[in-house]
């Protein structure tokens, strides 16, 4: 089911329920380096916010990737779809995406905590937000 709203939502136009754009990075070998995507939020009337979500493969961190993958999104939010807001959820725990999510004008909003337990250890998610 994932796998086919990643799908349809890829043709489904912004501002629409359910869209969603993806922008990837491939290495030299042409294997996936990073990804960064925006998405519909699930609310309606939230259509002027927009929903992101990235990924830096470990061999590529520490490189600048996810700071020019950031920025790509969030231009393209702000001067192709008018997207007004820009949100996210992180694990707690993940400081180097924090701190990334920082750099990149994230504010944190608030922390959900008890949020995942994972191997039978809690896990909170922090909630953050920036205009694009």
């Amino acid at each position: 089911d994932k796998e086919a709203s990643f799908i349809t939502g890829l043709g489904t136009p912004v501002g629409e329920p359910g869209w969603r754009r993806v922008w990837i990075a491939l290495d030299e070998q042409g294997a996936i380096a990073g990804h960064i995507d925006l998405r519909a939020r699930p609310e309606r009337p939230a259509s002027h916010r927009a929903m992101l979500g990235m990924g830096v493969d470990r061999a590529h961190r520490k490189q600048g990737l996810g700071a020019r993958l950031m920025q790509i999104a969030l231009t393209w939010a702000r001067d192709e779809a008018n997207i007004e807001w820009v949100d996210l959820e992180v694990l707690s725990v993940n400081r180097a995406a924090r701190d990334l999510y920082e750099r990149s004008g994230f504010t944190t909003i608030g922390e959900m905590p008890d949020m995942f337990r994972i191997d039978g250890e809690s896990h909170a998610y922090t909630l953050m937000t920036r205009r694009s």
